[in-house]
């Protein structure tokens, strides 16, 4: 929760010379935290590097096809295949210090590619930090459209009401609380969001690691087609907006 000091944002408060981790006021009924201070965290992936069959070494390829980054951006790398084929990859060793986590991103068409219809990229938070996809909260987007899911103990459930997601515009998949929102910041528009009311989902230390999935397919004879490119992409934490790590 942060504190102000007039129009500024507080990031640390010291008390005697002391630093204070957590701040509460007496309501007159209850006591109230108004204060908590938490480490610095910030990811950020501009994907300017150009690699042939990864993401880069910031990330750990999990399974399927593996992506590449070319054009600045980041898309599957399919060779002859003429089935739809996935990708998913997590940024190594990046884990939220807390529950309520930020994925701030941006898609655009797949360069050099053509931009599929039926093809999804996936962006899933609350997830374990290893090769496991069997839990989590994915945002997919599709052909211009964006649905929640989730995936708990390997079941896949859509959820909410389906919206829609712009190329070349910052999106936040926000998870907060329980509940999980995609939101434009241009506008703040809410683009589609749930709220998980039975505490399906699994909120706890062991779920603050968030991955990406890219499909795409190559028809014979034909130009491949990919799901929206990952133009750029960042794992904050609400409200941050400092970068403290960048790797590409």
């Amino acid at each position: 929760m942060p504190l102000f000091a007039g129009p500024q944002k507080l990031k640390t408060l010291q008390v005697g010379g002391q630093k204070v981790k957590e701040g509460w006021l007496w309501s007159g009924s209850a006591w109230q935290k108004v204060y908590a201070s938490v480490p610095p965290f910030s990811f950020v992936e501009e994907f300017n590097t150009a690699y042939p069959d990864s993401l880069g070494p910031a990330w750990t390829f999990i399974s399927g096809t593996k992506g590449r980054v070319v054009s600045g951006h980041a898309v599957l790398a399919t060779t002859g295949t003429t089935g739809k084929v996935t990708s998913w990859h997590r940024p190594t060793g990046i884990v939220a210090p807390q529950d309520d986590v930020v994925v701030k991103f941006r898609m655009t068409a797949p360069t050099p590619y053509g931009a599929a219809t039926d093809n999804e990229t996936v962006i899933a938070l609350r997830c374990t930090d290893d090769a496991s996809i069997n839990d989590g909260v994915w945002i997919v987007l599709m052909g211009g459209k964006s649905r929640i899911f989730t995936m708990i103990g390997g079941t896949q459930a859509a959820r909410g009401t389906e919206g829609t997601y712009p190329l070349d515009v910052d999106l936040e998949f926000r998870a907060i609380g329980r509940t999980y929102s995609l939101v434009r910041t241009d506008t703040n528009a809410v683009l589609t969001s749930w709220t998980d009311s039975g505490s399906a989902t699994l909120v706890d230390a062991a779920h603050r690691a968030f991955k990406v999935a890219l499909t795409g397919n190559y028809p014979f004879l034909q130009k491949q087609y990919n799901s929206p490119a990952i133009d750029r992409i960042e794992c904050i934490l609400p409200g941050a907006s400092d970068r403290s790590l960048k790797r590409n």
